[in-house]
């Protein structure tokens, strides 16, 4: 039975990333981040989501995804990031032990970041 949950899940993932590698580009899509989690200090029950941006616009929107739960509208949070220069920032805390998959979009692409394994995001309990 459990694996059959996430087995459901895994497929549900497979054809999220599928939609959107189908979507039309305005243009060539040169967002690009680098990921890392982390469990939080201050509250070992939870954890962080690190990006670290490579290429890209200046305003990116963030859609956080929880793995085994994708559906239409399952946004877990939704936030834009308005940057100019690379480096690693934080983009989501106190995330519960889980996998993660991002949805980042600019006004030229979109693409998903975390691969078809997903982010985990471990506590420290």
């Amino acid at each position: 039975m459990i694996q059959l949950k996430y087995l459901k899940g895994l497929l549900i993932a497979v054809g999220f990333l599928s939609l959107m590698s189908l979507t039309d580009a305005k243009a060539q899509c040169k967002i690009e981040f680098e990921f890392r989690s982390e469990v939080s200090e201050k509250e070992g029950n939870t954890g962080k989501i690190f990006l670290t941006k490579k290429a890209g616009g200046e305003e990116v929107t963030f859609r956080l995804y929880e793995f085994f739960h994708i559906k239409k509208g399952a946004v877990k949070t939704k936030k834009t990031e308005k940057f100019s220069n690379r480096g690693e920032f934080l983009v989501f805390d106190n995330l519960p032990s889980s996998r993660y998959l991002i949805l980042a979009e600019d006004k030229n692409c979109k693409v998903t970041i975390g691969g078809i394994e997903g982010i985990v995001v471990k506590s420290s309990r």
